[in-house]
């Protein structure tokens, strides 16, 4: 037999105290990370944030002007042709309302799109990792 010991280094593994503590630590890292993100997310929505309401305000209110030019053209149009100016109005306002609706719709549908979406990803990610070491 030949004089070489080949020795092999047999690690114990960590106490439960130990490995406590890696998983708390770890948790600590990943909530610590998910905050960081959150925070630059709002960040960087609040930068962007002022800007955005200007151009709404301005928007709505080229939008509202031209659009009520456009029922003014419509009722005209329509007292024109004959219609009672009663009449044209009601048309005028019922229009409208459909119209609104319709926008309505479109915001309720527009609505259902999450803010901190990033955030969000990165959590269901962190939490299917976690799920698949634990199934280990």
């Amino acid at each position: 037999m030949n004089d070489s010991v080949v020795r092999m280094s047999v690690r114990s593994p960590p106490s439960l105290s130990a490995s406590v503590a890696n998983v708390l630590n770890e948790l600590g890292d990943i909530a610590s990370d998910h905050v960081e993100l959150a925070i630059l997310e709002a960040q960087h929505a609040a930068v962007r944030l002022p800007r955005m309401l200007v151009i709404v305000v301005a928007a709505a209110i080229i939008g509202a002007s031209a659009w009520l030019a456009l029922v003014a053209s419509g009722v005209a149009l329509a007292l024109s042709a004959g219609m009672s100016a009663f009449a044209a109005c009601v048309a005028a306002a019922v229009l409208n309302l459909l119209f609104a609706a319709l926008l309505w719709y479109w915001l309720v549908g527009r609505s259902r799109e999450r803010l901190f979406s990033a955030t969000l990803r990165q959590i269901r990610q962190t939490v299917k990792e976690s799920k698949r070491e634990a199934s280990k």
